[in-house]
Formats: structure tokens, C-alpha cells, sequence
């Protein structure tokens, strides 16, 4: 395996200012994220978990109900990934410390012996792959001990649910796969891969299988479908395309050109407002760099500052899923994943260093 270079000493200090400011943050989408981290604190429940019904957390007046699909923990995962993705850990003393320690723990203590961490509700698969990245980065950023075997036994569960015939994951192990919960899986086992832990080769050879499959353009493969077959979609295909800079294709390939030029042509004449395909989209972009992705930024970061939640409020903070527009998901997944995806966009500078440059080049294509 390709010695890595600390893929993830961007989130702290004065790395963290310097790419922020190098990258196209701003002093208001940093203070956003901010009072979203802050949002997410407050409505931490006492054993350390989240769930997507924030409802029981809220103080005062409470956040505005809203529908949600159930997982504690997929929604512990969506938390804990922007806390540790603005250098928030359980080893440092710091102002979500606490926080983060036990979040960890609740995800130790409910994980199975087969390193299953799913604990129920809906989408079994999504919710493990999102606690096996967030498990995989602490343990990335601390070196905790306590976290590697969890970590560890969370990857070899993915790696034993990938589906052999067409190397996709879908909601339960062993599925043939969607694109969408393929993606979850593999950023899995990429964070595993950047903290040091072993991905199998057969795994990752999978991967490339499935997105072959999911092409919709051979032998061109720019634009990808949500189940191989189907129609190309645009969010699929920022998702899809994302898996082949992290599989390895260089930023010159044509295929990745292509399909990051309609990507990007696509989110500038969209009128909807979809935090999935931007979360996606712009990591996409942020790794091209470039025209595109400088005019993304300044559409994304400030759009997403714009409607946060103001005022004093419970949910200030918070993102509305259903104001000032209806997210595409808001009606599904409710107040909590809309504002985790947010602070996750408005991160994107530090969260992971961009992929062509070369302390940031690590790529699962290096497993041997």
C-alpha cells in the first residue's frame, strides 16, 4: 500500500485556517459551521447516540416537527462526521470533546461481533457504512487503540456484504447494488484505507466492477445510472465519478473531464435544491478544481450560509429541510441529515485534502 501523507492534518489550527482561506471558505461559512456543530450538540441524546427525530433533544419552543426516516445510527454517524471533519475529537481537549467520546462509545458498545454497527431502523447498509466512517475517521485522526479493532471489524463487514457478481452493496448485506449506497461504502473503506487499515484487493477490484456496470456511456464512461441499466442521472453521476478519483483516475482522464463538465453544467441551471447531489457534486468539483468548481463554491457556500436557520431559537443553526424551498430528501430524512450534509459541504476545504495535490493523493488504486 502507498505510504499515505496524514491525510486528514488539514482539520486543526493553522491547517485548518490556511486551506479554508486557500480554498474558498469564508469567515461567514466557517461561523456557519459553527453554530451548526453547535445545533448538533444540543440535541445529542444523553446516551450518546443522535436519531433523525431530534424532537426529544429540543429546548424551549423545539425545533419545527418534520418527517424523517429512523436510524440512531446512521444519524450518530452523520453527527460525528462534521464534528471530527472540523478537528473535533475524542483525545483532544476541546469544546465538543465530550461529545464525541461518547458517540464513539455508543457506536463500540452496540457494534455486533461480525462488526455489523447497524442498530435498526431503515437502510441497514447506509447507516453502517456512515458509523464505519466516522469510526474510521477518529480512529484516523487519534490513533486510539480503543478504535482500531471496532474499526477494523467495521470495514471487514462491508468488505463481506459487497455483493460478488457485481461488486455493489444495496440496503441489506449481499444485495446486488444501487449507486447510491455503493458510494456510502466505498468512502467507508476509503476512510478505513487513509487511517491505515487494510481494504482487500478483491474488494476494491469489485468496486471498479460495479461502476462499469453502472456506466451508462461505454466505452466512454462519463455518466452513471442509480442501478445498472437505468437512465444516467446527474446525482449518481457526481457520486459515481467521486469513486474514480478515489479509485485512481488521474484529473486529465477524459471520461472524469466530461462527466465533471455536465455535472457542473447541470447544478448551475437546477433549480432544486438537493443537499445529496451537492454534498457529492461539490467534493467532486473541489478535487478538479478550476473554473467550475471556483463559480460552484461561491453558488454552494454562500447559498447554504443564506438559509440556515437564524434567530435564537431552538433550531438555530440547524438547516430547514422544507424552508425556504423543500429539499429533495427534506420530506424523508428530516432536519438532521439536511443540516449534517450542509456542514459536511461547507467543510469541504479542510475535510479532506484535495485529491490532485500531491499531500492529498491517496487513492485506494494503490492497494495492492
Amino acid at each position: 500500500t502507498r505510504e499515505l501523507t496524514a491525510p486528514f492534518h488539514g482539520r486543526t489550527g493553522a491547517a485548518r485556517s490556511r486551506l479554508a482561506r486557500k480554498g474558498g471558505a469564508t469567515t461567514e461559512s466557517e461561523r456557519s459551521v459553527g453554530l451548526g456543530l453547535f445545533w448538533l450538540a444540543r440535541h445529542q441524546k444523553p446516551d450518546g447516540s443522535w436519531s433523525l427525530d431530534h424532537s426529544g433533544q429540543c429546548r424551549g419552543k423545539g425545533c419545527p416537527p418534520d418527517k424523517h426516516a429512523t436510524s440512531d445510527t446512521a444519524a450518530t454517524g452523520l453527527a460525528l462526521l462534521p464534528l471530527l471533519g472540523a478537528g473535533h475529537t475524542h483525545t483532544e481537549p476541546g469544546l465538543y470533546q465530550k461529545n464525541v467520546d461518547a458517540a464513539l462509545t455508543w457506536l463500540r458498545t452496540h457494534q455486533k461481533p461480525n462488526g455489523d454497527l447497524f442498530t435498526g431502523g431503515g437502510g441497514h447498509m447506509y447507516g453502517h457504512a456512515i458509523a464505519t466512517m466516522a469510526m474510521c475517521e477518529a480512529y484516523g485522526l487519534t490513533k486510539d487503540d480503543a478504535l482500531l479493532g471496532p474499526s477494523r471489524r467495521a470495514v471487514a463487514f462491508i468488505a463481506s456484504a459487497q455483493n460478488r457478481s457485481d461488486g455493489g452493496w444495496r440496503y441489506s448485506p449481499g444485495q446486488s447494488g444501487d449507486t447510491s449506497v455503493f458510494g456510502w461504502q466505498m468512502f467507508a473503506l476509503r476512510s478505513g484505507y487513509l487511517a491505515g487499515i487494510e481494504v482487500p484487493a478483491e474488494t476494491v477490484k469489485r468496486c471498479r466492477t460495479y461502476l462499469d456496470l453502472a456506466a451508462c456511456d461505454h466505452p466512454k464512461m462519463s455518466t452513471y445510472a442509480y442501478i445498472p441499466g437505468q437512465k444516467a442521472t446527474m446525482v449518481m453521476t457526481a457520486e459515481a465519478l467521486l469513486g474514480r478519483q478515489y479509485l485512481g483516475w488521474d484529473r486529465d482522464s477524459p471520461a472524469l473531464q466530461a462527466g465533471a463538465e455536465l455535472v457542473a453544467k447541470d447544478l448551475f441551471k437546477s433549480k432544486t435544491r438537493n443537499i445529496y447531489y451537492w454534498y457529492y457534486a461539490t467534493q467532486l468539483l473541489h478535487n478538479m478544481q478550476g473554473p467550475a468548481w471556483e463559480k460552484w463554491n461561491v453558488k454552494v457556500r454562500d447559498g447554504l450560509v443564506g438559509i440556515q436557520v437564524k434567530g435564537q431559537g431552538c433550531d438555530r443553526g440547524s438547516w430547514d429541510p422544507l424552508k425556504p424551498v423543500a429539499d429533495r430528501w427534506g420530506k424523508e430524512a428530516g432536519r438532521h441529515f439536511v443540516t449534517c450534509l450542509s456542514l459536511l459541504t461547507l467543510e469541504v476545504y479542510y475535510r479532506y485534502l484535495p485529491l490532485y495535490q500531491d499531500q492529498g493523493k491517496a487513492s485506494m488504486a494503490a492497494t495492492p
